[in-house]
């Protein structure tokens, strides 16, 4: 459990970079309080994204905590809360790194040294099943804000085609597009 004392300390210093937060030692202690929760919360995603090191995660944990200290800068309140609004936006940011590298690299090749082998064991690790779950929760996203806001939807759409309606035609126009549409056709 930790001890009141180091809550303390922890929300003096935060207190003292929201004051100023050009403050680098208010800064630099605060980070050095809060370094072994980045290091808890980087674990899970250290063997997943190979050319991601602890150094990496550090850096990402650096700017959520700057992030974090500019949020609390615009409402006080949080910084009674200030240890679980960080842990939540930088479990949020190691997270998000994670998907863009899943987006981005469908499989990987993982290759390790065998202990006392003098070997390299290697395998392809896959996302693919992740990734359809990321672009599904995305889609369902999309529909929801489109349904929730189909004026503003419609009426973006609408100044889009009316900006661009000459470059929309000649493009409707081409081979390409005529039979995309005859295709589309053909399946409904």
């Amino acid at each position: 459990m930790i001890d009141s004392e180091f809550i303390e300390r922890r929300k003096k210093y935060s207190l003292a970079c929201i004051e100023d937060l050009n403050d680098y030692n208010s800064l630099n202690c605060l980070y050095h309080m809060v370094k072994n929760l980045m290091t808890h919360y980087m674990e899970a995603y250290l063997k997943h994204i190979p050319f991601y090191d602890q150094d990496d995660y550090y850096q990402v944990g650096i700017i959520t905590l700057w992030r974090v200290l500019q949020r609390v800068y615009k409402e006080p309140s949080i910084v009674d809360n200030f240890t679980n609004y960080f842990i939540v936006s930088l479990k949020n940011a190691y997270a998000q790194e994670f998907k863009k590298f899943v987006l981005s690299n469908i499989r990987i090749a993982a290759t390790w040294e065998r202990e006392g082998e003098g070997y390299l064991t290697g395998r392809l690790v896959g996302y693919e099943e992740y990734r359809q779950k990321i672009i599904e929760k995305k889609k369902i996203s999309n529909r929801k804000y489109r349904l929730a806001n189909k004026d503003k939807v419609n009426e973006c759409h609408r100044k889009y085609y009316q900006a661009h309606k000459k470059e929309l035609i000649e493009k409707r126009n081409t081979p390409e597009a005529k039979e995309a549409t005859r295709m589309r056709c053909k399946k409904w």
